[in-house]
């Protein structure tokens, strides 16, 4: 029987990481948090602060493991699969839109039959 993935609410992954945050202040955690502070102070929902999260996140787990628990390294993991989810569905959703969009460089055939105003000389 397939199990039911409960979605989650927006606000759920903030939830875990001002959690891990605070847990690393309090164990004064440096590695971690000079990783993952730029990111999540500035955080403000648009794809590229997902990205800077998400490298964050990937910097964090590779270069502060030492400093987190096993637990701690899941939760990572999850929050980097997520924006990792989250830049994904940004990018197909603008690469919809830009296709149809008006381009932006008319292309050489348009710009050969277009008839231009005539030059006085």
């Amino acid at each position: 029987m397939a199990q039911l993935v409960q979605p989650l609410r927006s606000e759920e992954p903030f939830a875990v990481l001002n959690k891990l945050v605070r847990e690393w202040c309090d164990r004064q955690c440096l590695e971690a948090l000079s990783q993952v502070l730029p990111a999540y102070l500035s955080f403000n929902g648009l794809p590229d602060a997902w990205s800077r999260l998400f490298d964050a996140l990937r910097n964090v787990r590779s270069l502060a493991r030492y400093e987190l628990t096993d637990e701690e390294l899941k939760k990572v993991g999850n929050l980097i699969d997520l924006a990792s989810q989250v830049i994904r569905r940004a990018s197909d959703v603008a690469f919809v839109l830009n296709r149809h969009a008006v381009p932006v460089n008319p292309s050489l055939d348009s710009l050969l039959h277009a008839k231009f105003p005539a030059t006085a000389v």
